[in-house]
């Protein structure tokens, strides 16, 4: 497997996911918001990148380019996996919630 911040991400959420406290799942189920920006942030760059390459004074030089169209391809690949992560911890904070109101409503009835 390779290392990289998808990789690291999706392995680390892997590993916690049963153990993590509700509050850090509701925390984890916000990253959308986060996700968005980074994808705006990767347009604009995407954009500026095709507006140097027509001023050849401004534009990258091959290496420069390879390696910012790499990291680039890297952070939208961590976007999708914390979109990801987002939809999983949103579902098992939910099947939690509906676990102890089962266990609840089955109390009751045990009680009455």
């Amino acid at each position: 497997m390779i290392a990289n911040t998808e990789n690291v991400l999706g392995k680390l959420f892997e590993h916690a996911r049963d153990t993590l406290p509700d509050a850090d799942l509701e925390f984890l189920t916000h990253l959308d918001e986060h996700t968005e920006e980074e994808v705006r942030n990767i347009g604009h760059t995407l954009a500026a990148l095709a507006m140097a390459h027509h001023d050849k004074a401004t534009a990258p030089c091959t290496d420069d380019l390879i390696g910012t169209l790499w990291g680039l391809s890297n952070r939208a690949n961590a976007v999708v996996e914390l979109m990801s992560i987002t939809g999983e911890a949103e579902f098992l904070l939910n099947d939690r919630k509906a676990k102890r109101q089962a266990e609840a409503d089955a109390a009751k009835v045990g009680v009455a």
